[in-house]
């Protein structure tokens, strides 16, 4: 009997599941928005009903599903499955193993999300061949994840790879998590159109304004992205100035970490090189290196599979 597994990717505004043969190969993938103010238990129940849905398609029964692998953005308790605090989802102690086990019997791996999307890079990515990587996903939030010598890197009491989480500046916007000046209040999809509806306010000539019809509180950072290619000088210095934000926090683990390559994807990386360029430029402003030792930003190679191959590799593992 040929068995499946299932990569699952449960992100702040979309989630996703994958149903996967064993050599890894995705047969077909289920989208749906995630309805955050739902709370964890209907979000759960969600997907679970994905999981069935992509059973049910392809005429397969449970006892077919070798593993399910899933990915939080959230700090976990990872033999437990206990999500005991996610800034994005506004989840804390939620048990999802126990849920999970409720409704299929099959072992499940749960990570953080980003962590997973780093073993796909590694798996199938731009991160083929490298031992040390950083991998950072930039969308709803700014996470990342380490791979070292190889591995996963999880830290000591498994917290290790909250870039977004790191102060940038001391007094600055309130942060999801609690605290201020967060690298995530500056860099994320939200920061931009924050900062972009802020700037908007005092220049009523930005395209900015025709692309949301005139609400500037519709203003997203897909918006900004597309007036930066249109022209518009204040989306380009948005791009640019979150561009910076990235290298200098970007410099600060590479200088700690040294890793071989950096890996940026998430949704505001489509944004592509008007925010590469700052972001390299900075990076290599910033960084502490010796002559000949450089540090290659890669844009993620997977897109908006990441997610799910991350958690189908991390199934297949078990």
């Amino acid at each position: 009997m040929q068995h499946y597994v299932v990569g699952i990717d449960l992100g702040g505004t979309k989630m996703a599941a994958g149903l996967a043969a064993a050599d890894g190969q995705v047969l077909a993938t289920v989208r749906r928005p995630t309805n955050v103010s739902a709370g964890p238990t209907a979000i759960l129940g969600a997907l679970v009903n994905m999981v069935e849905e992509l059973l049910t398609t392809h005429g397969l029964r449970r006892d077919q599903l070798s593993a399910i692998g899933m990915g939080v953005p959230c700090l976990l308790e990872r033999d437990s499955h206990i999500c005991r605090f996610s800034p994005n989802l506004f989840w804390r102690d939620v048990d999802i193993g126990s849920f999970w086990h409720q409704h299929f019997s099959c072992p499940l791996v749960v990570d953080n999300d980003v962590r997973l999307g780093a073993l796909a890079e590694q798996t199938w990515g731009a991160g083929q061949g490298a031992h040390d990587l950083l991998f950072v996903a930039v969308g709803t939030g700014v996470g990342s994840g380490l791979i070292l010598g190889g591995e996963i890197y999880r830290g000591g009491r498994g917290l290790a790879g909250e870039v977004g989480h790191m102060t940038l500046i001391p007094d600055g916007p309130v942060c999801n998590c609690g605290n201020r000046g967060c690298l995530e209040t500056y860099a994320a999809g939200p920061a931009i159109a924050r900062r972009a509806r802020e700037a908007m306010a005092a220049d009523r000539g930005s395209l900015l304004w025709q692309l949301c019809g005139d609400k500037g509180e519709d203003v997203t950072a897909e918006l900004v992205s597309q007036a930066a290619d249109k022209g518009d000088e204040l989306a380009q210095r948005i791009f640019e100035e979150t561009g910076r934000y990235l290298g200098i926090g970007l410099a600060s683990v590479a200088t700690l970490l040294n890793p071989e390559r950096i890996i940026v994807g998430g949704g505001v990386a489509l944004a592509g090189e008007k925010l590469f360029r700052p972001l390299r430029q900075t990076l290599a402003e910033r960084v502490l290196t010796v002559p000949g030792i450089d540090y290659p930003v890669l844009p993620a190679a997977l897109g908006s599979q990441t997610g799910v191959l991350g958690a189908v590799a991390a199934a297949l593992k078990l």
